[in-house]
């Protein structure tokens, strides 16, 4: 009796759910959000993602460049290792957003049957598409921001923690593809996967606000904080220092990620002090930087990639142009001296030496 109450009082674009107890609106449903809105962000999701793909897809082909031909060094240290494949994990996660946005339709990534309705997938709401693309998201995403974070640790090259890594890279290589595997594990369970009203997307976190402080804003933080630390441990070691083993533009890239992830958060606290205004119900710059944060640190990342892959090696190539070739000093064979002029040479010496 009481679900049907309940029933009854869902609007007409909603259906109650028995498995929660509530009203879950349908795919139809706009839940107040415009359709302009919902091709804006769409629009800008797309930009951000090609664009970062593009530019990853260049650097690549640098960096090829720089393995055909063996003089130009690239990749040849930490910090530029650190760049790269920061660029290539974001890159993945771009490739995803692309085809989540292309093919969301589709796919029916947000949208779920139940019951011979298509529903809009919410918390509590199972669907094997959604937490795929989330989880695919989420853990991408988490491998991009690690190596971003093993670029703030060695950009100065002097520092110890810089030569700890370096030496161990392979374990560093596995605690970063194994790490995120733990939180996102733990959101599985949580069930704090949920679509995105706004980009039609599903995100770790999206379930409720709890999980996505839990999820998002938390990892965010102890990021924040342990790159704010690397960082200026690493500035204060160059105080008084004659070291020159300092990438100084890997450093600047460096610090690019605690001031974007500063931001991040602040749009969370702008949510929590400010609960009534629904920014998440349009596009605008508080619901972009935080439904599209991944992809902003990630044309950030490409970006700068590219440009420093691009300069390191057309000065390496220019170095090696105003070198020149120089050829080696060709070994020609010298005719035999015959024994006699050896044996009188030496019996010529002798007698000088005598006679001195």
């Amino acid at each position: 009796m009481v679900e049907k109450l309940v029933e009854w009082k869902c609007p007409t674009d909603e259906v109650f759910l028995n498995r929660s107890a509530k009203c879950v609106p349908l795919c139809s449903n706009p839940q107040k959000i415009g359709q302009a809105d919902r091709d804006a962000s769409s629009k800008y999701l797309l930009f951000l993602a090609l664009s970062s793909v593009i530019l990853t897809i260049l650097s690549v082909f640098v960096v090829s460049l720089s393995f055909y031909f063996r003089r130009l060094e690239v990749l040849s240290s930490l910090p530029e290792t650190a760049m790269f494949f920061s660029s290539l994990a974001f890159c993945v996660t771009s490739a995803i957003y692309i085809l989540s946005v292309a093919f969301k339709d589709q796919l029916q990534i947000s949208c779920t049957d139940y019951t011979h309705h298509l529903l809009f997938v919410v918390d509590g709401l199972s669907h094997v598409p959604c937490s795929s693309v989330a989880s695919l998201i989420y853990y991408s995403a988490t491998c991009s921001r690690l190596w971003w974070l093993l670029l703030c640790f060695s950009w100065n090259k002097a520092t110890r923690t810089a030569h700890i890594l370096d030496e161990s890279l392979t374990r560093v290589v596995m605690l970063i593809l194994g790490l995120p595997l733990a939180p996102l594990m733990l959101a599985l369970l949580a069930k704090a996967v949920a679509a995105n009203p706004l980009t039609g997307l599903c995100f770790i976190g999206a379930a409720s606000s709890a999980t996505d402080w839990f999820f998002n804003f938390c990892r965010e933080l102890v990021l924040f904080l342990i790159s704010s630390i690397a960082l200026s441990s690493a500035c204060c070691r160059l105080l008084g220092s004659q070291d020159q083993e300092v990438n100084g533009f890997a450093g600047v890239i460096a610090a690019l990620y605690p001031v974007s992830a500063l931001f991040y958060m602040l749009s969370f606290i702008n949510d929590a002090t400010q609960p009534n205004l629904d920014w998440d119900r349009s596009f605008n710059a508080v619901s972009a930087t935080k439904y599209c944060f991944d992809l902003v640190l990630s044309f950030i990342m490409c970006a700068f990639c590219f440009i420093f892959f691009l300069t390191r090696v057309a000065r390496s190539s220019s170095k090696v142009s105003k070198e020149g070739y120089q050829p080696a000093v060709p070994k020609l064979p010298q005719p035999a001296i015959p024994g006699s002029i050896r044996s009188n040479t030496y019996a010529s010496t002798f007698r000088t030496h005598n006679m001195i």
